[in-house]
């Protein structure tokens, strides 16, 4: 029994056994075309994908590290668990092919451009028209503004995803300036 799985051992024991939709496996789309480069250290680039959404991608060959993509698919899993607003989350295949006919998918780094990685990238929806639910979104810094506060429809769920990052670390100068 020792090492055996202990979902074998329950199923074995007649008890059913689903996995956690937490642990459950993302779903993989296919990127079609790139639209432009996102803001940030990792050079995330917003692509339209196969399924009709709009995806920020970010790559296993980032200039920050790898490990950034992992620390979004838990941060997003684990905001999803607490009932924070979110966007889905996805695995990205970015084939070799539209790496050579879009030039502009490449790192700007001090040496010459570094194109990004074929393969799987971790994909985060991006509000947009043709994705599910389309809102007229406000930067942050716009909030900086006396009156702003008071036009936001989802204060509560604003006020949790920023107490989220702090807890998690996951400041940047989008909060930094407010």
């Amino acid at each position: 029994m020792l090492g055996t799985p202990a979902t074998s051992i329950m199923a074995e024991e007649g008890v059913p056994v689903t996995p956690a939709p937490f642990l459950s496996s993302p779903k993989v789309v296919t990127a079609g075309e790139q639209v432009r480069r996102m803001r940030g250290g990792s050079q995330a680039h917003l692509m339209s994908c196969s399924d009709g959404r709009f995806y920020v991608v970010k790559f296993h060959n980032n200039p920050q590290h790898p490990r950034i993509l992992i620390n979004e698919y838990l941060a997003g899993k684990l905001a999803r668990l607490l009932g924070l607003p979110c966007p889905d989350i996805c695995l990205v295949d970015v084939q070799q092919d539209l790496i050579h006919r879009t030039p502009e998918l490449s790192f700007e780094l001090p040496r010459p451009p570094n194109p990004v990685a074929a393969g799987l990238a971790f994909g985060s929806e991006h509000p947009s028209r043709n994705g599910r639910a389309y809102r007229t979104m406000q930067s942050v810094l716009e909030l900086r503004q006396a009156s702003a506060p008071a036009r936001v429809e989802n204060l509560s769920d604003l006020f949790g995803i920023l107490i989220f990052d702090k807890w998690t670390s996951n400041t940047d100068n989008r909060q930094m300036l407010c």
